[in-house]
């Protein structure tokens, strides 16, 4: 029996905000607030709400004030979930390296190979800025019982990645699987284990688990 546990989720532990705006219309005329037009009796000014500078527009040079303040941010560490296996939770992150996309930003940014269960604590603890994780459930797990305020910021797939196989005779049903071992990735998963515990088996009692080595 295998369980396989592939990462797909890209976690930090800063969280994003967004800042929101309202509109008024009055006499013809349209007012926003924070880098927006405002328009008045026909005429058209456009004001930064204080971001003078740093503003990136398409097509233009990269401000050097933003330049500054992105090389004033030091290294970015990014730990991969999977060694530099093929999954999709790092595909945009080496493109972005191999164009070069992050030294047109003045980002200094590191790709390190880990694996997602050891990727939490070193993202909670800020050794590491982002990170590929596992399942939701995985991240949750963790952030729960470490009072670590992780934050998905991008879901790299629409279906679940946790999986348990069996191979074929070896069971019809959860309940089969007590008594056996079950092979896993850095550690079950907590869906996993709840969906086993479902079933009445509890890791430890009912069945054991045994880390697998690599990659494949």
């Amino acid at each position: 029996m295998r369980l396989r546990n592939v990462t797909a989720l890209a976690v930090c532990t800063a969280a994003l905000l967004a800042a929101c705006s309202s509109d008024g219309d009055s006499a013809g005329s349209n007012t926003t607030t924070a880098g927006s037009n405002t328009t008045t009796g026909g005429t058209t000014a456009t004001t930064d709400g204080g971001a003078s500078g740093v503003d990136v527009v398409a097509g233009e040079a990269f401000p050097e004030d933003r330049c500054a303040a992105n090389q004033a941010a030091g290294t970015i560490t990014y730990l991969t979930g999977f060694d530099f296996a093929a999954t999709a939770s790092i595909v945009d992150v080496l493109v972005a390296e191999e164009k070069g996309y992050y030294e047109a930003m003045c980002l200094d940014v590191e790709v390190t190979p880990s694996f997602s269960t050891a990727n939490y604590p070193l993202v909670a603890e800020n050794d590491a800025q982002f990170a590929s994780g596992g399942s939701f459930s995985e991240v949750a797990s963790f952030a729960a019982a470490n009072d670590a305020e992780l934050v998905a910021v991008a879901v790299e797939g629409p279906t679940a990645i946790d999986s348990l196989i069996v191979k074929p005779g070896v069971a019809t049903e959860l309940a089969d699987l007590e008594g056996t071992t079950i092979g896993v990735k850095g550690k079950l998963p907590p869906s996993v284990a709840a969906m086993l515990a479902q079933a009445g088996l509890i890791e430890g009692e009912n069945y054991d688990t045994v880390l697998l080595d690599g990659f494949d």
